[in-house]
């Protein structure tokens, strides 16, 4: 709500890109703090089945943004960040964030089995 209030954001930005980001960005974080605090993945659960899901949806993601700025050459629709271009880039980014964790979590976890 203060940034839809700050006229160079308002500028540039779409009102549902700056509502989709909050809700991204307090997702990735309550995501990454599950994965790497093992709350998760169940016990039976096999981590290569989400993280080809997650890798999946970045790609998916990537692809669109890449068509988007293929056709357009900009993310901007109108000078502004619109929740078509924009929503891609932060689904791609959460994701990318999530990959990230999970294989790390998948690293620890194999080196605790190991030793």
């Amino acid at each position: 709500m203060f940034l839809q209030t700050w006229d160079r954001w308002t500028n540039v930005v779409d009102t549902p890109v700056a509502m989709m980001s909050a809700l991204m960005f307090s997702l990735m974080v309550f995501g990454v703090y599950c994965v790497t605090h093992d709350a998760f993945f169940h016990r039976t659960d096999n981590p290569k089945a989400y993280l080809g899901a997650c890798v999946a949806v970045l790609l998916l993601n990537v692809l669109a943004v890449a068509s988007h700025l293929k056709d357009n050459g900009t993310l901007l629709v109108d000078g502004k960040l619109t929740l078509s271009p924009g929503g891609n880039v932060l689904f791609a980014g959460m994701f990318l964030v999530l990959v990230g964790a999970i294989i790390g979590e998948m690293i620890v976890s194999k080196r605790e089995d190991e030793e």
